[in-house]
Parts: structure tokens; C-alpha cells; sequence
């Protein structure tokens, strides 16, 4: 599936993302979703991905997993002396509060 920029912008601008946002574009060539990153005036770089719905047809069960494990995961890291805003995937949430 193929999307126009604009339309790649209005997305990511649904998620709590502070900076301004400054373009977004495709990250390689996903077989099961569509990957895309996005760009911000500030440097700050943020991974945008479009669920498969027929591989994944329950996505807010598979986001709240991940959001168990990226928190087990994150306390692990902090216990262990990590720095865990580096090495544990920070999910963003959308405007309304979910992470979808």
C-alpha cells in the first residue's frame, strides 16, 4: 500500500508527539506491515508502523502486550543500572490516550 506524505503527516500527527514533525517516510520493505519513520524539526527520529489487521486482527491485544512486555523489560533494564530511555522501545500514545 502506498501513502502520499501528507497523508503519512496527518497520521503521525495522531500520536503525542512533541516536536513538529518534518516529514515521514518508508523504512525498508516490511512483508507483514508497513514501517515508516518520522522526522522532526528537532532531530528526534520515531518509528510509525500500520498493523496488518489480517495477521494481527486483534491490535489493541497485541499493543497491550507489548506494553507488558517493554515495561517488564524497562524495570529489568533499570534494576540491571541500565539506561532503559535507551535501550527499551518507548511506545508513544495516540491523542486519545491509547497506544494505537
Amino acid at each position: 500500500m502506498t501513502y502520499d506524505q501528507q497523508t503519512l503527516t496527518d497520521i503521525a500527527r495522531q500520536f503525542q508527539i512533541p516536536q513538529e514533525i518534518t516529514q515521514v517516510a518508508p523504512l525498508g520493505d516490511g512483508f507483514i506491515n508497513d514501517t515508516f519513520v518520522v522526522l522532526t524539526q528537532a532531530s528526534k527520529r520515531y518509528i510509525l508502523q500500520r498493523k496488518n489487521k489480517n495477521v494481527f486482527p486483534d491490535v489493541p491485544a497485541m499493543m497491550d502486550n507489548i506494553l507488558r512486555v517493554t515495561s517488564h523489560i524497562r524495570r529489568k533494564v533499570t534494576e540491571a543500572g541500565g539506561d532503559s530511555e535507551r535501550e527499551v522501545l518507548t511506545v508513544i500514545p495516540a491523542l486519545n490516550g491509547k497506544p494505537y
